[in-house]
């Protein structure tokens, strides 16, 4: 099953969702468009997560 979610690119260059108070690790490819980055990933996970929207952490 797909749904969105709403993930961080750190810093480092990592992309995070928050979840209480520990993360998870994505891997996928990044375009970025007039300031909003869109990603499409797959979750490294039983379930599988593609993402849409992100926003940058300073």
């Amino acid at each position: 099953m797909f749904k969105t979610i709403k993930i961080f690119l750190a810093p480092s260059g990592e992309l995070k969702e928050e979840r209480e108070n520990s993360f998870i690790h994505f891997s996928g490819k990044i375009a970025e468009i007039q300031n909003i980055c869109f990603y499409s990933l797959r979750k490294q996970k039983a379930e599988q997560v593609y993402v849409t929207f992100i926003r940058r952490l300073e």
